[in-house]
């Protein structure tokens, strides 16, 4: 393994950092039991409307007032939707494309342009940023936080960036966990089933005198093998250990802190097949991934006056990774400062305005697949923003207007602005509009990686030499960003205490979207144009630009419906089209395969039931569209739980997924050609224990 030499004082701030987020962890202390089981019954659809989000404005406002295409996972959608990771849980809401890669790998996104390095969604949890800079995407087998912890998961379609910058083009997924104060007590959870052969959980949770809350936590994961679609074994389980805390405290009747942080290290596996020069051109292995993670987080908040409030925010993130096959040893950091301040300047008037700045770190070995023209690299972002909203009328209307202001060391400086409109009709019914600008900065990857992509043989179809061409991806310093301007037009109503409705409709234009253009091509062994000597190879260079340009367009729906007291109805819909057209002087063959790596139509219903006698009952059918770009044919899923509390502090479910047929392949690998495996139907039993 090689390892990239640090200097010592960075090895200082990071440790610094990251002990002053876990310097509360205090020692577990008997705690009264404080039962965190909410049902969604329990909520009327007013209530469900009316719950306060913060992703929007990075303030508190009602889920019905704002001007925003806006979707929350609650943690009893969680619980009842049987789902064993973030990613899955994320199926429930329209407009996120998800699809399983294999046992540990995941393609997310918002409103299009699916892939496993999808880099136009953010995603962040408790304000802290989940996104690689390695390609501006997730790496979502490192998200495996305990699900228990979660309060909700807020989800916005469309642009974000006037607030969270860059990467935030199509969507914001939000993941906020639950303050120390609500978990109270213990609580131990196990799963085990067929595919999760095991998972276990174990929380504690308590007060520190009069003013301060705690708790900290455990996870182990152990995830079972797919098949690939020859029904072989696809070698790709997923292992994992975790620790994590949180303390939450008012220090002042004015201020307060939290401090939490998190640590895991694993196993994750994967067949992959990279190209070769010689016969037969290719190799597949199956590798084995070791990763290890932690991070700290600080914030504190300081209520000036009745009228203005301070928010600041620090934390350190380090991850690493062996991969020999594709990355070789990939390590990084990054260290995050971000502050606000909200302030009313009247009751009709909220101005949020704020800074940051990212600085990062990171060292990329190199493997088979992935050549790095820099090994180390560091950079730095900086940002400033400001948003206005404005009560325009005595019914409530609302316009905000605001911008963020990026520069970095890396990427040109640019504007990122929002027009946002929220119009009651009625005390029921809402009409909302946007017109937003946001930017996708350059990965690493797209700056400075060779990626090897396939070897064409000699004599092939698209080969007619004597000699093997190797076909190479290759990152460009001077490729510049992706921009985007979005237009949104949204509907909600609550048309009675029982049924409500919400449509959000949008059409994205996409400007300067990558491509890879056909350049020089040259024997690897002299450099010169062929023909080549005995055993030499062709070299056909695909060098990073930004030629493409199109547009999307969609309809978001969700309707909930209480059929009655006990039985909970909802059903969600997603229309996704896109649209790409290279530039006349463009030799790209990848970009227009985005137009059909998304499903055209989406389909969920989910149903909630609770019976006499502490029973519970839920199901969920999901209908997804085939992906014609990956010759992928459409599937319909089908989820079941059936839950029984035979005690108010135990649950025990027994969860059937993808009922419906034995398995289905749901993606397909496209730079990195990692095996997709076919997602197999699943049986697994849960039993919960608060304590």
């Amino acid at each position: 393994m090689i390892k990239t030499q640090r200097n010592q004082w960075q090895r200082t701030i990071r440790f610094m950092l990251a002990a002053y987020a876990v310097a509360g962890t205090p020692s577990l202390a008997f705690a009264q039991h404080n039962d965190d089981h909410e049902s969604l019954l329990d909520l009327s659809l007013e209530e469900l409307m009316n719950m306060e989000v913060t992703s929007a404005s990075k303030t508190a406002q009602k889920l019905s007032q704002t001007a925003a295409a806006v979707f929350v996972i609650t943690h009893d959608d969680i619980r009842r939707s049987g789902a064993t990771s973030i990613p899955e849980a994320l199926r429930m809401a329209p407009g996120i494309e998800v699809a399983r890669i294999d046992s540990n790998k995941w393609a997310v996104t918002a409103r299009g342009f699916n892939r496993r390095f999808a880099n136009k969604l953010l995603v962040l949890m408790d304000g802290r940023t989940l996104y690689t800079p390695l390609f501006s995407g997730v790496f979502w087998e490192f998200q495996d936080t305990a699900l228990e912890d979660i309060d909700r998961i807020e989800i916005i379609r469309g642009p974000g960036a006037t607030l969270w910058g860059a990467n935030a083009v199509n969507g914001i997924i939000n993941i906020i966990t639950k303050k120390s104060q609500d978990t109270h007590g213990g609580l131990a959870s196990i799963v085990a089933g067929t595919e999760d052969r095991g998972l276990a959980t174990l929380r504690y949770g308590g007060s520190l005198g009069e003013h301060a809350d705690y708790r900290v936590f455990t996870k182990a994961t152990d995830r079972g093998t797919q098949k690939n679609s020859s029904g072989a074994d696809a070698h790709d389980d997923w292992r994992n250990e975790r620790v994590g805390m949180r303390v939450d405290a008012q220090t002042t009747p004015r201020d307060t802190i939290t401090l939490q942080g998190e640590a895991f290290d694993g196993t994750m596996g994967e067949t992959l097949t990279y190209p070769t020069t010689t016969t037969p051109y290719s190799q597949t292995v199956n590798q084995d991934n070791t990763v290890s993670s932690y991070y700290g987080l600080s914030k504190w908040s300081r209520k000036l006056a009745e009228n203005s409030q301070l928010n600041m925010q620090v934390y350190v993130d380090h991850a690493e990774r062996e991969n020999p096959s594709i990355f070789g040893h990939d390590e990084r950091d990054i260290y995050d400062f971000d502050f606000s301040h909200v302030y009313h300047l009247s009751t009709q008037q909220e101005v949020v305005w704020g800074a940051g700045k990212r600085w990062t770190q990171d060292f990329v070995s190199g493997g088979l697949t992935i050549t790095p023209s820099r090994i180390e690299t560091s950079s730095q972002l900086f940002n400033v923003f400001a948003q206005d909203s404005i009560t325009i009328n005595d019914r409530g209307a609302t316009l905000t207007v605001g911008t963020k202001f990026e520069s970095g060391s890396d990427v040109s400086s640019s504007l990122q602005p929002n027009v946002r409109l929220a119009l009651p009709l009625d005390t029921k019914q809402t009409v909302w509009s946007a017109i937003s600008k946001a930017e996708r900065t350059p990965s690493r990857a797209e700056q400075s990686f060779r990626i090897n992509s396939q070897t064409l043989p000699p004599g092939s179809a698209n080969n007619a030499t004597a000699w093997p061409v190797l076909v190479t991806l290759n990152g460009n310093s001077a490729v510049e960003g992706e921009d985007m301007i979005a237009y949104e037009l949204g509907y909600r109503m609550s048309y009675s205490a029982d049924w409500s409705l919400d449509v959000a409709t949008y059409f994205n234009r996409y400007h300067d979207l990558r491509t890879f253009e056909r350049s020089t091509s040259y024997c690897a062994a002299t450099g010169l144009a062929p023909p080549c000597v005995d055993g030499d190879y062709i070299l056909q260079l695909r060098n990073m630009a930004n030629k493409a340009h199109g547009y999307s367009r969609g309809i978001e729906l969700n309707s909930d419906w209480r059929v009655q007291r006990n039985w909970f109805l909802r059903a969600t819909y997603t229309y996704t089209d896109i649209h790409i057209t290279v530039n006349d002087d463009s030799t790209d063959t990848l970009a227009k395969a985005f137009e059909g790596r998304s499903p055209t139509n989406r389909v969920a219903l989910m149903s909630s039931f609770d019976f006499a006698h502490h029973t519970e009952l839920d199901l969920w059918v999901l209908y997804v569209d085939d992906l014609p770009a990956d010759s992928i044919p459409s599937y319909t899923s089908a989820n079941a739980r059936f839950a029984w509390w035979p005690q108010k502090s135990l649950e025990i479910a027994l969860i059937g997924q993808n009922l419906f047929d034995p398995q289905h392949k749901e993606f397909a690998a496209d730079v990195i050609n990692t095996t997709a495996t076919e997602v197999e139907r699943s049986v697994s039993a849960k039993a919960t224990w608060h304590f």
